[in-house]
């Protein structure tokens, strides 16, 4: 496992996720296309690497490494600056790939998949077979629910050409798998790696602990039918029914769900029936508590609520509850609430596109997002999943 983890030490530092993109849903990879040199900056060191070197890796919305178009040259550093080096241009190919989860209704027992150089991988559901999962904390954090998972078990080389074993769990959105690149936690055996872990009903053979904490890249690419790992494509050698080839485009928007009017409370100082009237917003009236000190405007669009913003009855288009929190001694928040999982994927879109970034560990039941001195936190409530945003100048 040493060996392989500092293969994928190196991989890691190189793996680049930009905040800023607009499709998170895409892999990027740098790949050296012949004999290239590395040149380091701060320490002027000369690294000779061999034609298929993966350089850099781009998936995803949270930024570790930066690559950086200058001149001639690809500019490649990790923020915490432990890795900054310069690579010619002309020596590297970037690949570019839609990234399309995976249904687990087609996984039955299990998708087998192979490289072209003949290593192996699968994804399959784990039994645990008298065996347990270390860290369930940390998994839990992840969406992952290690009583009853689905495993990503791929074969790789480690730096001495040896085959191991890479294996992990992975959570479940949406009924699907593989729906975000990263993994950021690593189990294993203790046995070794040179085999799986489980074994070809997904029986768990062995207890599994937490090895490792850095970020790794593995992705389902519908266009190719395959897995992608560390640079390398396992392609799928059965045939599946309704096995993907690409992710249906997420809503962007929906016509009776004005997000984008409601988000304007959150910069634009006036009353907020001022904007939320003319969406369409009734006013269902304002909710005071003495006792946590909380006064509450709250307002409601195709739905009747109560005054303390519980949903009460649902009517026919996007339901949604708006409220206006103030309580004393904190700043003015702002609670949208929404009932479907279409308005939902709409306000975290809509987040991102007024520049919110999104934190690590989300999953469907709650995220938490920021930008500047602002906060969006998600979770899911009883019948749907609110957005509290603070602070607010609306009034």
């Amino acid at each position: 496992m040493k060996k392989l983890l500092s293969v994928l030490s190196i991989m890691l530092i190189m793996t680049v996720s930009v905040k800023a993109q607009q499709n998170s849903g895409q892999l990027k990879i740098y790949v050296a296309n012949k004999a290239t040199v590395l040149s380091h900056v701060e320490s002027g060191y000369k690294e000779k690497v061999n034609k298929g070197y993966l350089i850099a890796e781009v998936a995803g919305d949270d930024s570790e490494t930066t690559v950086t178009s200058n001149g001639n040259t690809y500019d490649v550093e990790s923020d915490w600056g432990e890795v900054h080096f310069l690579v010619p241009k002309a020596d590297v190919e970037m690949k570019t790939y839609d990234i399309t989860p995976l249904p687990i209704s087609i996984i039955g027992k299990g998708l087998n998949f192979v490289s072209n150089d003949g290593l192996n991988a699968r994804v399959f559901k784990s039994n645990l077979n008298g065996h347990r999962y270390a860290n369930t904390s940390a998994a839990k954090d992840l969406g992952i629910n290690l009583n009853s998972c689905y495993v990503l078990s791929i074969e790789c080389i480690d730096e001495n050409g040896t085959k191991v074993f890479v294996e992990n769990p992975v959570g479940v959105m949406n009924g699907k798998i593989l729906s975000n690149a990263y993994f950021p936690i690593l189990w294993a055996s203790g046995k070794g790696t040179g085999k799986s872990s489980y074994d070809q009903a997904g029986k768990l053979l062995y207890n599994q602990i937490v090895v490792d904490g850095e970020d790794y890249v593995a992705a389902y690419i519908g266009s190719e039918k395959a897995l992608y790992f560390l640079g390398r494509l396992y392609y799928l050698t059965e045939s599946a029914t309704n096995i993907p080839t690409a992710e249906p485009a997420a809503p962007q928007s929906l016509d009776d769900f004005p997000i984008s009017d409601i988000l304007k409370l959150i910069t634009t100082e006036v009353p907020a029936g001022n904007i939320l009237k003319p969406a369409g917003y009734k006013y269902v009236g304002d909710y005071t508590s003495e006792a946590a000190r909380t006064y509450i405007q709250t307002w409601c669009r195709n739905c009747i609520a109560s005054k303390s913003g519980e949903v009460q009855q649902f009517q026919k288009g996007t339901s949604s509850i708006v409220c206006v929190v103030m309580a004393m001694g904190s700043p003015t928040t702002l609670s949208i609430e929404v009932f479907n999982t279409n308005a939902r994927n709409v306000i975290i879109n809509e987040l991102k596109a007024i520049s919110f970034v999104e934190e690590k560990g989300g999953n469907d039941n709650e995220r938490n997002f920021s930008r500047e001195e602002q906060t969006a936190m998600m979770k899911k409530s009883k019948k749907g999943w609110e957005f509290v945003i603070f602070p607010v100048v609306c009034e």
